[in-house]
C-alpha cells in the first residue's frame, strides 16, 4: 500500500505532534508550538505531504483542539504545506481538515486566514 519509513512524530517537553495513518490519516497537535520547533514542524509537514501523495486518502485531519499556542514561524509550516497541496494536479490533491477549539481565539483568526487562502484545500471545523 504505502510506506511510512519516515518518522512522523515530534516530541518536545511542551509540544507533541503525532500522526497516524489508519482508516483516516490524522495529525494531532498538543501543547505549545514555539518558534524553536518551526523547523521540525516544517520537516514533518513535508513528510506528511509526501506520504499523502502515496496513499489513496484524499483528506487528512489535523486536530488542534489541544494546541494552546503556535508561533508565526511554526504556523508558516502549514502555509507551506497548503501551497504544496495546491501545486498537485487536481486528481492528486487532498484536503486538510483542521479541527479547532472554538474557545481559542488565535485559532479562529489564523485558521480562517488559511481557509480563505486555499478554500479548495482547507476545511476548518470549530468544536
Amino acid at each position: 500500500m504505502y510506506d511510512l519509513d519516515d518518522d512522523l512524530t515530534i516530541r518536545e517537553p511542551d509540544f507533541v505532534a503525532e500522526s497516524s495513518f489508519g482508516s483516516e490519516p490524522r495529525l494531532k497537535l498538543v501543547g505549545s508550538a514555539e518558534t524553536m520547533i518551526a523547523s521540525s514542524l516544517l520537516v514533518l509537514t513535508d513528510r506528511l505531504h509526501k506520504t499523502m501523495a502515496k496513499t489513496p486518502h484524499r483528506e487528512i485531519v489535523v486536530d488542534m483542539r489541544r494546541l494552546e499556542f503556535m508561533s508565526a514561524a511554526a504556523f508558516n509550516a502549514f502555509v507551506g504545506w497548503i501551497a504544496l497541496v495546491g501545486e498537485l494536479p487536481n486528481e492528486q490533491r487532498y484536503r486538510i481538515r483542521f479541527l479547532s477549539n472554538a474557545n481559542v481565539l488565535w485559532q479562529k483568526r489564523s485558521l480562517g486566514h488559511l481557509a480563505s487562502f486555499a478554500p479548495d484545500v482547507v476545511v476548518v471545523v470549530r468544536e
